[in-house]
């Protein structure tokens, strides 16, 4: 019986503090992410579970716009950076698809761009753990050698060593996925 009392008192609190800064928590998710306006509705909800989730265990909520604004800011920055590494990501294959176009006997030019995409993931997939985690440090995380070094536990000219065929396996990788697909 406490509990389905404690669980109304919740719900009443929750009601009060969404009728009284969920407008305010939404324009503030508005301005800050007026670039891309499809995250907005997810900013305002992802705040306001934050509220319920922390009501129900227990936490007192002194300053309740204080802590929504906090709370909202921190999902923003969540938003922003999850969009940054997206874009990172996007722009190591695209390096790396790009780095091949070098090569003359490769006719990525003429490619769809499904194609690119196809060969992408059949080539990013056949790489080891290992040689995936060392792509994403390098590329997308724009670690410096000595620091995957110091995080595998290696030297750093064996982490230049294995970047090297690392990229020389893409670059074959993508060659025998052209020819046996005829792409």
């Amino acid at each position: 019986m406490k509990q389905i009392i404690n669980d109304q008192n919740i719900e009443m609190q929750f009601n009060k503090m969404w009728q009284d800064y969920e407008p305010y928590i939404r324009k503030l998710c508005e301005y800050k992410l007026r670039s891309i306006p499809h995250c907005i509705d997810d900013c305002v909800q992802e705040t306001f579970n934050a509220l319920v989730k922390s009501m129900k265990s227990g936490i007192v909520i002194e300053h309740p716009k204080a802590w929504l604004s906090t709370v909202a800011n921190n999902k923003i920055k969540d938003i922003y950076e999850q969009r940054k590494k997206e874009a990172e990501y996007i722009v190591f294959q695209n390096e790396e698809i790009d780095r091949l176009a070098y090569y003359d006997d490769i006719k990525i030019k003429n490619m769809t761009d499904d194609e690119i995409e196809k060969l992408r993931f059949h080539v990013l997939s056949q790489l080891t753990d290992f040689e995936q985690i060392l792509i994403d440090d390098y590329y997308v995380k724009k670690m410096k050698i000595k620091e995957i070094a110091e995080k595998n536990l290696i030297s750093q000219s064996s982490v230049k060593q294995k970047l090297f065929r690392t990229r020389k396996m893409i670059v074959y990788l993508a060659k025998k996925e052209i020819d046996e697909h005829n792409l």
